[in-house]
């Protein structure tokens, strides 16, 4: 499935109008493409995703409002062709007071741009199922320097993850993807992310993102380069611990699963754990006691107890899991059903030795 915002100028009473509209097309093979149906009116730079959670395509349209100015407007749709007028636009999104603007530039605040008066405004809003929720890129605009400045506009994609996705959580409003502040970069100004997110390529996630500047001379504004960040899997936070030994112990949780993983980075440490019952107590022999202590950096890591196969026995039973680190950092844990590792989680926009949307290879997708 492709969308594409299109552009559809047509004179009306002696006027030009510029109406914009999503054309959806739809291709067999991902080469041959037959046009399958256009929307209505939407902003410039709206966007489509899947969310597999709820099974509702979400367009993700871009509009302006007098308090927030570019922000997001919210529609879903069972099917992937939405109906053929929008209906209700809930207001989904926007910059707030927690996103800085670029205060230190002289930008442009002209008459004839009033929307270009609120401080920062969210640009764009790309979202994709990544494990066990909703991974949102939002490019932030912190402002358009004024013309002598010769800059592209500020957009910066900042992270955020949803369970639902439409309630957005945005704990770190730092860039992820920043621009540079070296005019001869290619990303001197105008960094936005593509619209999969992220591939997930063995342990490590891959970020695709474009960005605008100078080259040959001359000042482009809108994205003409592609860069690629690269992050551990899992490697957006991490619960850490020094010399002194860290406690993590986990909310009540139950899993269907065998097999206990994490996600650690302790070569010159180590990790320990233990499976906890309701009331806090040590379930035998899955104790600290009895847990093979871990040393490694590894993005798929068993964890092991002395006299226990596997974690069969507590299926479906209330559980919580305490962690004990010393020199290390940990990502993530979860419970596979298979002795591989499979999360079968979500894996963004897909990625080399992967059979479908969800983890189902475990290590095979790292060979």
């Amino acid at each position: 499935k492709m969308f594409r915002v299109v552009c559809e100028e047509k004179i009306v009473d002696g006027k030009k109008q510029s109406p914009k509209k999503i054309k959806i097309h739809f291709s067999p093979d991902g080469i041959h493409w037959k046009l399958a149906a256009t929307t209505d009116d939407c902003g410039d730079r709206s966007t489509v995703f899947y969310n597999p959670f709820r099974k509702v395509w979400v367009f993700s349209l871009r509009e302006s409002g007098k308090e927030v100015s570019r922000c997001r407007r919210y529609v879903e749709s069972r099917e992937p062709i939405p109906p053929a007028r929008w209906g209700e636009r809930l207001f989904w999104v926007g910059a707030d007071k927690l996103d800085p603007d670029r205060s230190d530039l002289d930008l442009r605040r002209v008459p004839e741009r009033p929307w270009d008066l609120v401080p920062s405004q969210l640009y764009n809003l790309d979202c994709v199922a990544y494990e066990s929720l909703m991974l949102g890129c939002f490019s932030i605009w912190r402002g358009h320097p004024a013309d002598k400045v010769r800059r592209p506009k500020i957009n910066e994609v900042c992270i955020g993850f949803s369970r639902d996705g439409f309630h957005w959580t945005r704990p770190d409003r730092r860039a992820f993807c920043p621009v540079s502040e070296k005019r001869e970069d290619w990303n001197f100004g105008n960094v936005q992310s593509a619209g999969g997110c992220c591939l997930v390529v063995g342990d490590k996630l891959y970020f695709y993102a474009g960005g605008a500047g100078f080259h040959d001379g001359a000042f482009h504004p809108d994205p003409s380069f592609t860069g690629l960040a690269v992050l551990r899997r899992d490697g957006f936070t991490s619960m850490d611990a020094g010399a002194t030994e860290g406690t993590l112990t986990t909310r009540e949780v139950r899993f269907s699963g065998r097999h206990l993983l994490v996600n650690v980075d302790a070569p010159k440490g180590q990790l320990l754990a233990e499976v906890l019952d309701a009331d806090g107590r040590a379930i035998a022999p899955f104790t600290r006691a009895n847990c093979v202590p871990i040393s490694a950096d590894n993005t798929r890591q068993p964890v092991k107890w002395r006299g226990a196969n596997d974690l069969s026995k507590l299926a479906g039973k209330p559980v919580k899991f305490r962690f004990h680190l010393r020199n290390g950092s940990l990502y993530a844990f979860w419970v596979s059903p298979d002795s591989s590792g499979a999360s079968r989680g979500y894996v963004a926009a897909g990625g080399p030795g992967f059979t479908g949307p969800t983890d189902t290879v475990g290590s095979v997708a790292s060979r």
